[in-house]
Parts: C-alpha cells; structure tokens; sequence
C-alpha cells in the first residue's frame, strides 16, 4: 500500500472539519482525536494488513510534552507496528545526529 492510496480516504475526512483557527484548545484537541480515530478506523477497514499489524499510538511533541506555547497547529503521533518478524534476529541502533 501506498500513502496515495490511504489519502483518497484521508482527505474527506480531513475537509470535513471546520477550519478550528478561532477554537479553544480543547475543541482544536477534540477535533483532532475525533479526526484521528476516524482516520485509522478508515484505514483499519480498507487495509487487512494495516489492521493486523496496527498496535497503538504514541503521542509525541511539543503539544503532549507540555512545550507548546501558542494555539495548537500541529499534533505529532507515531503509530506502533508490530512486524511479523523474529525479533531476536534483529538489532536495534539508535543515532542522534546534530545539525548546525
């Protein structure tokens, strides 16, 4: 699967919200988990694979560690895979790299 093919699902959802440029921080929050919710529930039910490898989410970023300062604009979110593979096989590395 593509992303392409997961977006003709995405962008109806995505343009049936309201613009929440004028809301409060929660109904900006709120929109945003309904969103959520609807779009891998969407994605859950058009792709067999996805809902069988599909784990949970994990909240990231500025607006969930607190740091945020303004109005939320963006909401970042890792969604867990669980992979069928012996995971005793495999080596996991982690890099930071700094870029000036």
């Amino acid at each position: 699967m593509t992303i392409s093919y997961f977006w003709q699902f995405l962008v109806p959802v995505v343009t049936s919200f309201l613009d929440c440029s004028n809301c409060s921080d929660y109904i900006v929050t709120m929109c945003w988990q309904v969103l959520l919710c609807t779009m891998l529930n969407e994605m859950k039910s058009v792709d067999e694979t996805f809902r069988e490898l599909y784990r949970q989410n994990h909240y990231v970023g500025s607006y969930y560690e607190n740091l945020r300062v303004g109005h939320p604009t963006e909401f970042d979110i890792n969604l867990e895979l669980q992979l069928p593979i012996n995971e005793s096989h495999i080596e996991v590395c982690f890099i930071t790299i700094m870029l000036k």
